[in-house]
């Protein structure tokens, strides 16, 4: 089994009851979301690995873990439009990371203010039809805890 750390501490909640239909539907892989605390400041890395992918609006990074999960996290909802404001990106394409590690700072309340709806999504994107998710009993979760595994 495969553990997927939480990037930053909040509430848990599932994929199905965000209010994006990308993510709630699955369209680009399964995974978890979290309602984030508005006191969080920093997203970190869920999982040992190498930053693949910035978004050119900072709200967005995908990493590969060295056990092959190919993870997205995505900060927000419509958070395109803030055009990287409340977004400072830490992390490189490139380096090599480990769980705990600092990838962005986020000005939450910003996010929340401007954007639809604050939520953290950790997607696996490069999600088979045999792995088997296991999200979470969290309501709450802090960095490091684990927000889901994955079998398969």
């Amino acid at each position: 089994m495969k553990a997927v750390f939480a990037p930053v501490s909040g509430r848990v909640i599932s994929l199905e009851s965000t209010v994006d239909p990308v993510f709630s539907e699955k369209m680009i892989g399964d995974g978890n979301a979290i309602d984030p605390s508005m006191d969080a400041k920093t997203v970190y890395s869920p999982v040992d690995g190498k930053v693949t992918v910035i978004n050119d609006k900072n709200h967005a990074i995908s990493l590969k873990s060295t056990d092959g999960l190919e993870i997205l996290i995505h900060v927000g909802v419509d958070t395109v439009e803030l055009n990287g404001q409340g977004f400072h990106m830490l992390a490189k394409v490139g380096d090599q990371v480990t769980a705990g590690d600092p990838l962005m700072e986020v000005d939450f309340p910003y996010v929340k203010e401007y954007a639809t709806a604050p939520t953290v999504f950790v997607i696996v994107t490069n999600t088979r039809p045999d792995m088997v998710f296991l999200p979470s009993i969290h309501k709450n979760i802090e960095p490091k805890d684990t927000l889901f595994t994955v079998r398969g």
